[in-house]
């Protein structure tokens, strides 16, 4: 279990999670399957690409786009109890392609937030959450799928809107925010920026 996108101001938040059956763990290693901030965005499509082909069937991208993740931010005021239910509906959804019984995920806050938002058949799978997660090779690989989700988002975005969406909150986000938002309007900032952050208030000053 994997997320991305939690702290840029543009793009979607991403959770992706993988089930790994053994024999798919040496294919994966031949891959190259590692953290994917150690690997360059023009290899991400590719292997992303591959880890579908060898875990075919047995993966979940769940993509929250900024309009609809502002919704739900709106709602639930958290961000990890917003993180913790994309994590609880990976599990849930890739529960009913195979029973598992272990589920790693990259840690992100208390334990309690994920068990909590986890259903019956979910609650019946031993979670383990812990730092630096990528480690372990399903983990990467789900982090390479949450990666060329926002990748294909941010590509997607340049070419509707004709402008760069630099990742994180830098002054170069900033500035590519002030230029969409004299473009496009302040209004419609929630369809590509998470509202929530102190950049907005950078953006629109």
């Amino acid at each position: 279990m994997y997320e991305s996108g939690k702290g840029d101001f543009f793009c979607p938040l991403v959770t992706a999670g993988v089930i790994v059956d053994p024999e798919a763990v040496p294919l994966l290693q031949s891959l190259g399957v590692d953290d994917s901030k150690k690997i360059t965005d023009k290899k991400i499509p590719g292997m992303a690409e591959e880890i579908r082909k060898i875990c075919f069937g047995k993966y979940k991208v769940l993509q929250i786009n900024p309009a609809k993740y502002n919704e739900l931010y709106g709602k639930m005021k958290n961000l990890n109890v917003l993180l913790a239910w994309t994590h609880a509906a990976v599990i849930e959804d890739l529960l009913e392609k195979q029973d598992v019984k272990l589920a790693i995920a990259d840690k992100f806050g208390d334990e309690k937030y994920i068990n909590d938002k986890l259903k019956t058949r979910g609650k019946g799978i031993h979670l383990i959450q812990v730092p630096k997660a990528e480690q372990n090779i399903a983990v990467a690989a789900a982090s390479i799928l949450a990666r060329d989700a926002l990748l294909k988002w941010s590509n997607g975005a340049k070419k509707t809107y004709g402008l760069t969406l630099p990742k994180g909150a830098s002054s170069l986000v900033i500035q590519a925010g002030k230029s969409y938002v004299k473009e496009h309007g302040k209004d419609a900032l929630v369809n590509v920026a998470k509202l929530h952050f102190k950049t907005t208030e950078d953006v629109l000053r």
